[in-house]
């Protein structure tokens, strides 16, 4: 038997029972999975953070792979107020251990706070999920006032 990850290439062809002129070609791939493939994920980094109007907080988020078997894992953002962006859309293939490393940016803007979920779902098993939110805010910057009498 193979062990899990291992993989295999073959060539498949047919010819069509009516019309033996009729051929196809192709190519595929099978990859071992033990029995016991299991899909897991773990992340971390900084949730909150404050800026002022107009200006960018970055926000770098860690997903490592706790699972038994490589996966990818898809990246999606919730709904926010603020302009939001994420640098990559899925993170991966990652070893069981690996870790990948993607930034959220967030444009801080009117108001004094939004918040963005983010979710990574594994590709292996889309049951297989962790959001995380993210809290940005602005600094209240309060003027004196000058009084003179």
């Amino acid at each position: 038997g193979a062990s899990n990850g291992e993989y295999d290439t073959f060539d498949l062809d047919a010819t069509s029972n009516n019309d033996p002129t009729l051929t196809l070609t192709g190519r595929g791939r099978t990859t071992a999975l033990a029995d016991n493939a299991v899909a897991g994920l773990a992340t971390s980094g900084d949730m909150s953070a404050i800026g002022v109007a107009g200006g960018d907080l970055v926000y770098q988020i860690t997903v490592t792979n706790t699972g038994t078997i490589t996966d990818s894992f898809s990246v999606t953002l919730g709904t926010f107020a603020w302009a939001t962006t994420v640098s990559s859309s899925s993170t991966g293939p990652l070893a069981p251990g690996a870790s990948a490393t993607i930034a959220v940016t967030v444009t801080v803007g009117g108001g004094s706070m939004d918040s963005v979920a983010v979710t990574f779902t594994s590709g292996f098993d889309s049951n297989v999920a962790a959001t995380v939110t993210l809290n940005s805010s602005t600094y209240l910057v309060a003027l004196p006032s000058l009084y003179k009498p």
